[in-house]
């Protein structure tokens, strides 16, 4: 088994199993998620959860994103969108 690609022989028994799911109505597309989503779930992927990925800063997303559980308000007080408040007027240009 060690003379073995394991990639070449894994390819093409997926292909297999793509073209099986085909005949029996499935589009590709489905099928690859569904191959995806059973290799990524506990059955095959039983490993620890890391708490700190990185995951988002490695997307381009700023430093104070990093940990999703933070508590409302840390994030700096420049990156929160808000809507620009203009005064109140009566008429024109009268203020106040």
């Amino acid at each position: 088994m060690a003379d073995n690609d394991a990639h070449a022989w894994w390819t093409e028994r997926l292909r297999t199993a793509v073209a099986e799911a085909k005949a029996a109505g499935f589009a590709q597309d489905v099928s690859v998620a569904v191959i995806t989503d059973v290799i990524n779930g506990p059955a095959f992927n039983a490993g620890p959860v890391e708490a700190d990925e990185g995951w988002n800063q490695d997307i381009g997303e700023p430093e104070y994103m990093v940990n999703e559980n933070q508590p409302i308000g840390s994030e700096p007080t420049d990156a929160i969108p808000g809507p620009v408040v203009q005064p109140l007027t009566r008429g024109r240009g009268f203020a106040g």
